[in-house]
């Protein structure tokens, strides 16, 4: 213990925790935040086809509906079922996800998202409408089975 403060002295940073605790608490210390659109969002690495062809406009299309999905999903534990639909996990693990959380789309005509846990890659369908993607996604995310702790 004391070989860490002597450290963290060495910068100034011990005498910068003891002045401001709360401003640098959350670098040390992990504490779990309710998930929102921007965040969700912010976790997905989008994969789009080459700029320019037919499948990167239906996939930008795609894309706003997904957006909206995450705009409406707020609030109901949806995000929650979400990233644990898509990664295992309810909530974002302190170090971040290894590997980045994917979203790709389903150029197979698949009406419903499909996940795969292991990459961590959400590829989510091209519908006409968002109302449709909203019940499709809604649907596979709350009746698929669910991890749990036990």
């Amino acid at each position: 213990m004391l070989r860490m403060k002597t450290g963290l002295a060495t910068l100034g940073v011990l005498q910068a925790i003891v002045d401001k605790p709360d401003v640098l608490e959350e670098a040390f210390v992990y504490s779990a935040r309710p998930l929102d659109a921007t965040s969700v969002d912010n976790l997905f690495s989008v994969s789009f086809s080459e700029k320019g062809g037919n499948k990167y406009t239906l996939e930008k299309k795609a894309h706003c509906h997904w957006l909206d999905f995450l705009q409406d999903a707020e609030g109901d534990y949806l995000l929650e079922r979400l990233l644990s639909f898509t990664t295992g996990l309810d909530r974002v693990p302190p170090l971040g996800f290894d590997p980045v959380i994917t979203l790709s789309f389903l150029h197979d005509g698949g009406q419903f998202p499909v996940a795969n846990t292991c990459a961590n890659i959400l590829s989510i369908p091209f519908v006409s409408d968002y109302g449709t993607l909203y019940q499709h996604m809604s649907a596979a995310i709350t009746m698929c089975c669910t991890f749990t702790k036990e």
